[in-house]
């Protein structure tokens, strides 16, 4: 995406990540994880942060907006996402 998603692009997301994610589809497991790439805490109910967004307890979306489940392996085009991986150890 070369704009910032909208809200329509955000639910095609939400939507392929979940399904992704109920089929157990291993190419969005390198992705799945149960912390916050942006902040590093694990959110739950009681999250103080506003904008967690969780499926099936993995953080799809973190509290600054940015996908965490590549979008490329979710079949949506999103050549410029970055993926958070590569900042592990920074």
């Amino acid at each position: 995406m070369t704009a910032e998603p909208t809200i329509k692009d955000e639910a095609h997301y939400l939507a392929a990540a979940a399904a992704a994610i109920d089929a157990g589809d291993e190419r969005v497991a390198p992705w799945l994880t149960i912390s916050c790439r942006e902040c590093g805490c694990i959110p739950d109910a009681h999250d103080p942060e506003p904008y967690h967004v969780l499926y099936a307890g993995y953080v799809v979306i973190g509290c600054e907006g940015y996908w965490q489940v590549n979008p490329n392996a979710l079949g949506i085009s999103s050549p410029r996402w970055q993926d958070w991986r590569d900042d592990r150890g920074c």
